[in-house]
C-alpha cells in the first residue's frame, strides 16, 4: 500500500496553480500553467477542476481515469466560460502514479517529475522534458539579450521578445512540433504509454512540481523533510533577486512536492 508521508504545495506569489491530490493507491500532483495575457483562464481554475474530476471518476484504468478528468474539465470550461474567446486554454502539467497488485503504473505529461528510489539505490525518473526545452529557449534568449544590451536577467524577461517567445511557445501546446500539456484538446493517454515500476523494488516516491527542481537531489535523500526544503528554496530565490544563477520567469514558483513509501 502506497503511503504518503509528507505533501506540501505552497504559492510563489498570491495564487498557488499547482495542486496535490491522492487516495488510495493513486497520485497526482499538478502544476497548472500560468496565464500569458490578461483574459485567460488561471492555471489554479484548471487543476482545482481537474482534481475534482480525479475524484468524481472511478474509472479502474489510470489512462481511463485522466482522459475522464480532463473531459470533465472540457465540460465545466464551456459550461463557465460560455461563449469565451481564449488565446490559450488553461493547462497543466503532471505526474501520476497508480498502485496495482505487483507493480506502479506511472506517466508524466509536462514537466512534473517522479523519482522513484529503487532498494538497490538506484533512481527511476518519470517526467518529459518538451517543456523544459522549450523554456530553455527564453532563458537563452535573455541570455543573449543581456551580451547585448545589459540588464538583468529579471528585468530581461520582462521585456516584449521574452513575453513573444513564452507566447509563441505556449501556441505549441498539444501541438505535433511543440509539447504535450494536459488541457482541452490533448491526445487521450494511452495504456503503452505507461511506465510500470515493480511495486516491491521501491523504496519511496519522490514527486515534484518545477518549482523544487533546483533540490531534486535533496528530495531524494531518506531525511528529506520538505519545510526544511521549502524554506531553503524560498532563501535560494530571495537571494538571486535577478535570476542570475536560478533562471525562472518569476521571483517565486509555486513549489509543490509529495513524499511517499510503500508498506
Amino acid at each position: 500500500m502506497i503511503q504518503v508521508k509528507q505533501a506540501l504545495s505552497r504559492p510563489g506569489g498570491t495564487t498557488n496553480e499547482d495542486r496535490i491530490w491522492y487516495e488510495d493507491g493513486f497520485l497526482a500532483l499538478l502544476d497548472g500553467s500560468s496565464s500569458l495575457v490578461p483574459s485567460g483562464v488561471g492555471g489554479d481554475w484548471f487543476t482545482e477542476c481537474f482534481a475534482r474530476g480525479l475524484e468524481q471518476t472511478r474509472a479502474e484504468k489510470m489512462t481511463e481515469r485522466i482522459n475522464q478528468a480532463l473531459a470533465y474539465v472540457e465540460e465545466e470550461f464551456t459550461g463557465t466560460f460560455p461563449g469565451r474567446d481564449l488565446l490559450f486554454y488553461p493547462s497543466a502539467a503532471g505526474v501520476f502514479v497508480q498502485e496495482k497488485e505487483d507493480f506502479l503504473e506511472v506517466i508524466a505529461i509536462g514537466d512534473c517529475e517522479g523519482h522513484f528510489i529503487m532498494k538497490d539505490g538506484r533512481v527511476i525518473t518519470v517526467t518529459d522534458e518538451a517543456v523544459t526545452r522549450l523554456d530553455q529557449t527564453v532563458f537563452d534568449l535573455c541570455r543573449q539579450l543581456q551580451k547585448e544590451r545589459g540588464g538583468t536577467i529579471a528585468e530581461l524577461m520582462k521585456t516584449e521578445e521574452a513575453r513573444s517567445l513564452l507566447i509563441a511557445n505556449r501556441k505549441k501546446m498539444n501541438q505535433p512540433d511543440g509539447y504535450r500539456i494536459l488541457s482541452i484538446g490533448m491526445e487521450p493517454c494511452r495504456e503503452e504509454e505507461l511506465i510500470r515500476i515493480p511495486k516491491w523494488d521501491v523504496a519511496r516516491i519522490v514527486l515534484f512540481s518545477d518549482g523544487f527542481a533546483e533540490l531534486k537531489d535533496q528530495l531524494r535523500q531518506p531525511d528529506a523533510d520538505l519545510e526544511d526544503l521549502y524554506r531553503k528554496l524560498r532563501r535560494m530565490e530571495a537571494d538571486d533577486p535577478d535570476f542570475e544563477t536560478m533562471p525562472r520567469f518569476k521571483p517565486g514558483d509555486d513549489a509543490s512536492a509529495l513524499i511517499a513509501e510503500l508498506i
